[in-house]
């Protein structure tokens, strides 16, 4: 995270594109779960994703909540972080399966402050993100 190491992120767009994004330990958990399940007698597909779209305005508005006026990012759908050059997400992905076996997601906000805290650990450590 580039605002952690005191970077300033400035986009001509983007804060409108939405994505359907899962945290990483999220889907190590979503991977986990059906091999864990004593209830998964045969093998099914599972879409793994947190099953809600979020906008990049929104989590610009998260990560400027842990780093004050670091990023701003104006309206529009097509920008450097949008994923619009990969086509539109019409709907977020149907995890209701998944989440009969248990599964759940931590909110955008949890998910960034949760990572945050662990690119602060490293950078303490010395390491370079």
């Amino acid at each position: 995270m580039a605002v952690l190491r005191g970077e300033t992120i400035v986009e001509p767009s983007g804060a409108d594109a939405e994505g359907d994004y899962c945290y990483d330990k999220d889907v190590a958990d979503g991977i986990c779960l059906p091999y864990r399940s004593e209830r998964i007698t045969d093998p099914r597909i599972y879409h793994l994703s947190n099953g809600r779209k979020d906008r990049l305005g929104d989590i610009v508005e998260i990560m400027n909540t842990m780093e004050p006026g670091k990023v701003h990012l104006s309206h529009g759908k097509e920008g450097k972080y949008s994923l619009a050059k990969y086509g539109s997400i019409s709907a977020p992905f149907d995890v209701s399966k998944l989440k009969e076996l248990g599964f759940k997601s931590r909110s955008t906000k949890a998910a960034l402050d949760d990572y945050a805290a662990w690119i602060r650990t490293k950078m303490k450590e010395g390491r370079t993100c």
